[in-house]
């Protein structure tokens, strides 16, 4: 399994979407960090680490230690690498579908509190 089934030890809902974001803050055990799941993004949808550090304007080796340290914490690859940029793994998928979640609850809760 890539990251725990945190849905098995956590059984109850939130009623809101800020509750979930301080619940995810909060959480300590999990294996990568909202900066990571931003990265994760930025390669998925730019094609290549060298792209996606220019977008976000950061280095090249910056973004690619980040990923090393996220498959080493996930002991999971979330790339296969190749000369035409990357291909996300069946678990960087998972991972990228969720982070994407995770990203826009972040979003919506800021948008929300700045109201």
């Amino acid at each position: 399994m890539l990251v725990g089934n945190y849905s098995d030890r956590i059984r109850f809902s939130f009623p809101n979407t800020f509750n979930l974001v301080i619940f995810l803050l909060f959480m300590t055990n999990l294996p990568f960090t909202l900066d990571q799941l931003v990265l994760l993004q930025a390669i998925v949808k730019q094609g290549s680490f060298k792209k996606a550090a220019d977008s976000l304007y950061v280095s090249q080796p910056a973004i690619s230690l980040q990923v090393q340290n996220l498959e080493k914490q996930l002991n999971s690859p979330i790339f296969h690498r190749g000369a035409k940029g990357v291909i996300l793994t069946e678990g960087g998928q998972v991972l990228s579908r969720y982070g994407y979640k995770i990203l826009s609850v972040c979003e919506e809760t800021c948008r929300t509190l700045a109201e």
